[in-house]
């Protein structure tokens, strides 16, 4: 084969690794301190104006609206826009503010668009973290007017944040830490580098409970929290201490989760019937709770029931001693799919196939691949198909609603979870009773690691039964609270806390509820105020003028005080795009642009506007210095600069030059601004947990949370340098060795070129395009290569030292000059093994490639190209499969003629289990025991499994006889 591949030189060096210092496409955070805070402006940094500020006026005017009304929710955000249009003031932004009615905001939001701002909230139940239809260019509720030009990326063919939105729908499996990052690095994308919103607050649930019960968690739930739930004492008014009693507004209807509706009817059925996937607080974790799960394809789930699940006994009786099985998840899915009010839901359900008794495969409709909700599509009850699939309508597979079991489940439900039903007397009372004759008290079961059980729902299960009394006035449920009558009471305006906060006998609970509030921006160039100026920015032309603008407001918008003059503090400030709710999908390096009046100024000057700065401190604003006066404004730079930040450093105390390399660095940095925290030189035991070994969550955090800020690190590759296990992506840490937490969709896409490229053009290309991306990128700062020294007889050539470090040079060039026909070599290490497939020792290696031959060789380091040594010829189509020509000169040492059957012998003694290759693990990656096939002594075909980038380096193997 004649067009080969270029290698990328392998490099050992020193790496100083900031975390997440690059994150997607662009991860820059400007550090609240500076370059406005305790140390000056870097005269590079120098905000330039275009504007001369007139005090008396602000430099341009914004059209903000919101929904006017009397509820006191509604006022409030009335009363947040004066609050913004006081503190835009503080930056020479004026505000138009527009109080319209629900309709016609509504309209303004999504069809005329007349404003700049607008303070609205966004609401909903959904679990995955999906806005494709709010912050992409088409979507529906795209009010802030986002357009791919914004953004746009010839290498993606869109915008960078339509690819992220877009994107993060095709990752599967849907809760992968591949796709939780990469909502992450979107999210921290859109709010560096388009920043379409403020997110303001996140409105709070309130309820009350007397103080004396004890392990009680509102944000987990109810039936969460049972386990860890018991009385330390009495109090007043209370019967009991082995029963909790709350209220209802209303009471229950139907209790068959397929047909019910209301928030009462949902407690008493999933107290009673377990989901098949369980959500933990905040609905930010799916658990394998019935179930779990594995994605085979992307249109088959394949979901493993967990075994000796009993079921509680049918209100009949009929039933005793059932067990949990595929067949009720089978018939669960098919009623949800074919007869619930939600049917609709489960429409991406195409077929259903039993594997076995224990488990079942779900096959995805192709209109809905991918499908990335399937899981919390998941989160439904599991129903009693051995009780309500009896008798079944004419086409033999429905089951048969009318059958008098599904009256009787109705009204006496029965299940697999924490409560079985107890008594009703309707329009008074309902009673559940706990289970203990259920699986949560099989310690077989709840001992399994992966369900975590005793943290997620405790051990003292010390009260048994929970009495729900219906209460449909609220007055009659205050009184019944204060008097010790029932035990809890939620559904609490925030305007209502001081009826409870008055004494210490009840405890004040809240968690968030599902909605953000924030203040949008239009951002549509039409509008045409400064705000949605796509040109460069005067002082940054990296930047936008509108996108400096944005930063500017929301780095002057003070929501703490707002929270506390508008909201009395009950609301909780939100920092991310999407819902709190959204727990572990929230980015925890999101800018968080909290109040920073300097920083909004500093913002406000790079857009070209005059902010009164003095550098220098000599009276004169640096707008006037520079356009009035033709002085100086730097002309004070005799202080040291900064601090601007602090960072830790993590250092390996294995090597004595890498850590004289990082104090050098230590000494340096604050020269530039950055203080050295702290040093710490330490071993690989107490590394590795902050590193590979770290716990989570991920991505990795700072020092100062378990994790590192910057990390000393020295890296050894061969001449075949893979960076798929370094900087792509999905190699996160624990994933892989990407520990810089390094993220770029770019990065992604030409590390898989080069794996996918096999002619000598089409890789080197590819090498140069992932080594100018690491240069742009800069993840880590490459510090010294060590370069190993030989010293040889001046005479000696045809010898290649990097080819020869490699372990890859035939000495049958080498020459010494006329009549030397021996080499004296002083080997720097021991000859351990003479197998060469056995090799680990690279002075061995070095002698058996004397010895033993590929079907290629590596020819001069300085081009990369490999020439065939056994192989006469060799080509490829697709870069998996290889027809070789064997040379028929090709002879053992005794004479015998080298095969096909000597390659095949080779090959496949390399997965050959019984003979226990030490490379089973790397050869197993790219063949298998149909890799080869023989078509006579000298012409054979190799397929590999999969690529790697320089393929043709698996036709490097020494072949044996």
């Amino acid at each position: 084969m004649r067009e080969n591949k270029r290698k990328i030189t392998s490099l050992v060096i020193l790496l100083v690794l900031l975390t997440s210092a690059v994150i997607g496409l662009s991860g820059f955070t400007q550090n609240a301190n500076g370059p406005l805070g305790e140390g000056p402006i870097i005269a590079s940094d120098a905000p330039y104006s275009e504007t001369v500020r007139n005090l008396s006026s602000p430099f341009f005017t914004l059209t903000a609206m919101t929904n006017e009304g009397e509820e006191d929710a509604l006022y409030a955000r009335q009363k947040a826009l004066y609050s913004l249009e006081h503190d835009l003031k503080q930056i020479g932004i004026g505000l138009d503010i527009q109080l319209l009615d629900w309709p016609t905001f509504v309209g303004q939001l999504i069809a005329f668009r007349e404003f700049d701002m607008c303070y609205v909230g966004l609401s909903g139940s959904s679990k995955d973290p999906d806005y494709s239809g709010v912050y992409d260019e088409n979507g529906s509720l795209n009010l802030f007017g986002y357009h791919t030009s914004m953004d746009y990326d010839e290498f993606l063919g869109t915008g960078i944040n339509e690819w992220y939105i877009q994107h993060g729908l095709e990752i599967m499996p849907p809760d992968s830490q591949e796709r939780i990052t990469h909502y992450h690095e979107w999210q921290n994308y859109m709010m560096e580098e388009i920043l379409p919103l403020v997110p303001a607050y996140t409105a709070q649930e309130y309820m009350a409970h007397w103080s004396n019960l004890q392990g009680f968690d509102y944000t987990s739930g109810l039936l969460q929290s049972w386990g860890k739930m018991y009385w330390s004492d009495i109090h007043p008014g209370q019967i009991a201490t082995n029963e909790l009693v709350i209220p209802a507004q209303d009471d229950w209807y139907d209790l068959n989760p397929l047909f019910s509706g209301n928030n009462l009817d949902e407690l008493i059925e999933y107290g009673i019937m377990d989901p098949l996937v369980w959500y933990d607080k905040d609905t930010s974790a799916f658990w394998p709770h019935i179930v779990s799960w594995e994605q085979l394809s992307d249109d088959q789930i394949r979901l493993h029931i967990r075994e000796n699940i009993p079921w509680q006994l049918d209100p009949e009786g009929l039933f005793p001693g059932e067990y949990l099985d595929v067949e009720d998840v089978y018939f669960s899915l098919y009623c949800w799919k074919n007869i619930s009010g939600n049917s609709y839901l489960y429409d991406w359900i195409a077929d259903m196939q039993i594997v076995d008794q224990y488990t079942l495969d779900i096959i995805i409709d192709p209109n809905f691949i991918p499908h990335h909700t399937y899981l919390s599509d998941l989160n439904v009850a599991v129903l009693p198909e051995h009780y309500l699939n009896q008798t079944q309508d004419v086409d033999g597979i429905t089951p048969d609603i009318t059958h008098m079991s599904w009256n009787y489940f109705a009204t006496q439900p029965f299940g697999t979870g924490i409560f079985q039903f107890g008594s009703h007397f309707p329009g008074v009372e309902t009673i559940l009773t706990l289970d203990r004759n259920g699986w949560r008290f099989d310690p077989a079961i709840t001992s399994d690691p992966e369900l975590d059980f005793y943290n997620r729902f405790g051990f003292d299960w010390a009260i048994d039964n929970l009495r729900i009394r219906v209460m449909p006035d609220q007055y009659m449920r205050e009184e019944e609270f204060y008097n010790g009558w029932i035990d809890m009471i939620d559904q609490i305006s925030p305007e209502e806390l001081w009826k409870y906060d008055y004494t210490p006998d009840f405890i004040i609970q809240q968690r968030n509820q599902d909605s953000i509030l924030f203040y949008g921006f239009n951002m549509r160039e039409t509008r045409g105020t400064p705000m949605q100026s796509m040109d460069p920015c005067p002082g940054d032309p990296t930047i936008t003028k509108g996108l400096a603008i944005r930063k500017a407001i929301a780095y002057a918008t003070n929501l703490a005080k707002q929270n506390e003059e508008q909201y009395e503090g009950t609301y909780e400030i939100a920092n991310h795009p999407i819902k709190a709710t959204h727990g572990r999908w929230l980015s925890p390096d999101v800018n968080k642009y909290e109040y920073n009046l300097e920083m909004a100024k500093y913002y406000m000057s790079l857009a070209g506007y005059d902010m009164e700065f003095d550098t220098d401190g000599d009276g004169y604003s640096d707008f006037e210095e520079e356009n009035i006066y033709d002085t100086d404004p730097f002309d004070q730079w005799s202080k040291p600069l900064g601090p601007f930040f602090s960072i830790d450093l993590l250092v390996p105390n294995t090597n004595p030059d890498r850590v004289a390399w990082a104090h050098m660095i230590a000494q340096e940095l604050p020269k530039i601004g950055i203080h050295v925290n702290i040093f710490d030189e330490t071993g690989w035991e107490e590394i590795s947990p902050r590193t590979w070994g770290n716990a989570g969550p991920y991505p990795i955090g700072t020092y100062a949370e378990g994790g590192y800020d910057a990390f000393f690190i020295g890296w050894g590759w061969s001449k075949e340098y893979n960076p798929h296990y370094v900087f792509d992506s999905s190699m996160i840490t624990p994933n892989g060795d990407n520990f810089y937490q390094y993220s770029n969709p770019e990065m992604d896409a030409a590390i898989g070129n080069l794996t996918e490229s096999f002619m000598y053009d089409d890789t080197a290309y590819w090498a140069s395009e992932i080594q100018r991306i690491l240069h742009e990128d800069n993840p880590g700062i490459p510090i010294v290569q060590y370069e190993a020294v030989y010293a040889h007889d001046p005479e000696l050539i045809g010898w290649d030292p990097n080819l020869w470090y490699y372990s890859y040079q035939s000495m049958e060039n080498w020459e010494l000059g006329p009549g030397v026909t021996e080499l004296h070599y002083a080997s720097p290490g021991w000859h351990d093994i003479f197998h060469p497939h056995w090799d680990w020792n690279q002075f061995d290696n070095q002698w058996l490639n004397q010895i033993f031959n590929g079907l290629i060789k590596d020819a001069s380091a300085d081009d990369g190209y490999y020439l065939e040594d056994l192989a006469f010829d060799y080509s490829t189509f697709d870069g998996l499969t290889y027809t070789i020509f064997l040379n028929d000169q090709a002879k053992w040492a005794d004479g015998t003629p080298i095969t096909s059957q000597d390659i095949y012998y080779s090959y496949m003694l390399q997965i050959e289990s019984e003979w226990g290759s030490p490379n089973y693990w790397y050869w197993s990656q790219y063949i298998d025991s149909n890799s080869i096939t023989i078509f006579d002594d000298q012409i054979l075909e190799i397929t590999f499994l999969q690529k790697i980038p320089y393929m043709e380096s698996l036709l490097r193997l020494p072949i044996l006889p």
